[in-house]
């Protein structure tokens, strides 16, 4: 029996690695969404699946036709998983078929995994690419890793377990070669690497011999397999304690903000600037991160004509692979408030902060007024835009309005008002309702605005309908009559408003990001005022389901 060189390979890995163009994913961040959703506990967790594709390794074949379906990897890794998450319903899902090769794995990849609905698809073919030789076996890797990642799957890529009867010492064997490719491909795509290569590989150097790692010369045995889970468990670490202290303002000087945490990671935020005089996008692994990380400007006002001056309230989405900012400017021509419109940017790169952003227009509404403070959200299967829009017809300044979407850049059929001011602390010095922020949860549908003038009554409001209701029905929606988050001067925290929602990094810390000032008197008009700045803090939910915001926290 032949057995391994450890220090030739371990030498040869970095160079294989540095040959592709870029490094396979980062093992901190890849997976974050997903653990996320693994930390999930009852009502909150959903169905997370795991789909294992490959041949008869992952199949579970231990001595043909023996299948040990309970110790093969897929079933040891969900062991494991269930220990470390045990809140989540796991499925570990096998379309492997024993004796296949990618290229047959890929043409039945639409058919047998797609409808899975993975959240993670491992692919694990090149143990028996070797008939099907390196080019075919690379174009059929390829075709399934752009598959699974158009369909929001996560991907990780497997080395091959070792046969007995390949010259594993020798870069020319095939086998060799494959694993080589496999790791190539997870540097050129970005996705998870488990090189199960190199840890049996490691488990010999330790003096383990071959033979007790393999049930026959080409399929592992339990211990075999508990090598590959315990490399694929690594791609998924325990959540750390629940809890989130920041250091308040998160952000300074920045008003109207928008915080995503995205499938890569990142945590992407935007805001209105000092000036209202361009458009901001930057990026963090942590959420204290985002204090320091460097602000790119995506867009600069027009000098002539629209998206000119008041660049404000800026949101960032991602929709159907690209992503979205939508914002409201005026036109460099009128300098007056009331010609300020809703407009959108467009960018398909990956990364929103590499690509081109190209100006979609203005997204029209069905009225011809002063709109801004978009947001988009979509609910059992229909995209929806909320704004704030003037009214000719009616006193006041601005109202709230909900309309379905047919692109991501275009409202269909009626706009319809959902709320107006109307409550003692909504028409202080301007009559407003602004900065829809929505959230789905315990079968309602939550919309927090902002009403009153930008000073320190400026304040939190909430609406909500149930959820399977008609949200363009305006009687579906009922409206707190008292704020529900405002000014805490104890806390040294004035005129909280304009949020927006997202989550820790534990996908289940919910968490509320908004703008306020660190003192009550200002001098001038409020609206030209730059201290306002962006704040982050935890909230959690009552026993009847509405949220519970509390009072804005201090530094």
């Amino acid at each position: 029996m032949m057995l391994f060189r450890p220090l030739f390979f371990l030498t040869l890995l970095p160079s294989l690695l540095l040959a592709g163009r870029g490094a396979p994913a980062d093992p901190a961040g890849y997976l974050a969404p997903v653990i996320g959703e693994l930390g999930r506990e009852y009502p909150r967790n959903r169905t997370v699946n795991l789909v294992f594709h490959g041949h008869s390794v992952p199949a579970g074949y231990f001595k043909t036709p023996h299948v040990d379906t309970l110790n093969a990897y897929p079933a040891q890794l969900q062991r494991r998983l269930k220990e470390r998450f045990p809140t989540v319903v796991l499925n570990s899902i096998v379309t492997a078929i024993g004796g296949e090769d990618s290229v047959r794995g890929a043409a039945r990849f639409d058919r047998d995994v797609l409808p899975l609905r993975p959240d993670v698809v491992c692919i694990d073919y090149a143990l028996n690419d070797r008939r099907v030789g390196l080019t075919a076996a690379r174009t059929a890797w390829i075709s399934m890793i752009e598959r699974a990642q158009a369909a929001g799957a996560k991907v990780i890529l497997l080395t091959p377990t070792p046969d007995a009867r390949a010259k594993l010492d020798d870069p020319k064997d095939l086998l060799v070669q494959l694993a080589a490719q496999v790791r190539q491909l997870a540097a050129e795509h970005g996705v998870a690497l488990v090189d199960s290569l190199a840890a049996f590989q490691a488990e010999l150097a330790r003096g383990t011999k071959l033979d007790d790692l393999l049930s026959q010369f080409n399929h592992p045995n339990t211990l075999g397999h508990a090598l590959v889970a315990t490399a694929l468990a690594e791609w998924f670490p325990a959540l750390p304690p629940v809890g989130v202290a920041l250091a308040n303002p998160v952000v300074p000087q920045r008003a109207d903000p928008h915080l995503t945490f995205h499938s890569d990671g990142f945590y992407y935020f935007t805001a209105t600037v000092p000036g209202s005089d361009r458009l901001e996008l930057r990026r963090a692994r942590t959420l204290d991160g985002l204090a320091t990380a460097e602000p790119q400007t995506i867009w600069p006002k027009h000098a002539t004509g629209p998206m000119g001056p008041r660049i404000s309230a800026p949101e960032l989405h991602f929709i159907k692979g690209k992503w979205y900012v939508y914002f409201a400017a005026g036109g460099a021509e009128k300098e007056t408030v009331g010609n300020t419109r809703i407009y959108v940017l467009e960018n398909s790169a990956a990364n929103p902060l590499d690509g081109e952003w190209t100006a979609r227009g203005e997204l029209k509404t069905k009225a011809e007024s002063f709109a801004l403070d978009a947001t988009t959200f979509e609910h059992r299967g229909t995209r929806y835009l909320a704004w704030a829009q003037k009214d000719p017809k009616i006193s006041g300044n601005t109202n709230l309005y909900l309309a379905k979407m047919d692109s991501p850049t275009s409202i269909t059929g009626a706009q319809v008002m959902i709320s107006k001011p109307e409550f003692p602390r909504e028409p202080i010095r301007y009559w407003i309702n602004e900065g829809p922020a929505v959230l789905v949860r315990n079968g309602r549908v939550w919309l927090t605005y902002s009403a009153a003038g930008p000073g320190a009554d400026y304040g939190l409001g909430l609406l909500s309908a149930d959820e399977k209701s008609d949200l363009l029905a305006p009687a579906s929606w009922t409206k707190s009559p008292t704020p529900v988050f405002t000014t805490n001067e104890a806390n040294g925290v004035f005129g909280p408003g304009h949020n927006s929602f997202t989550t820790a990094s534990d996908g289940r810390t919910d968490l509320l990001v908004y703008h306020a000032r660190s003192h009550r008197d200002i001098q001038g008009d409020p609206r030209h005022d730059p201290n306002r700045h962006t704040r982050i803090q935890p909230f959690t939910w009552r026993a009847d389901g509405s949220p519970d915001f509390g009072v804005p926290v201090g530094k």
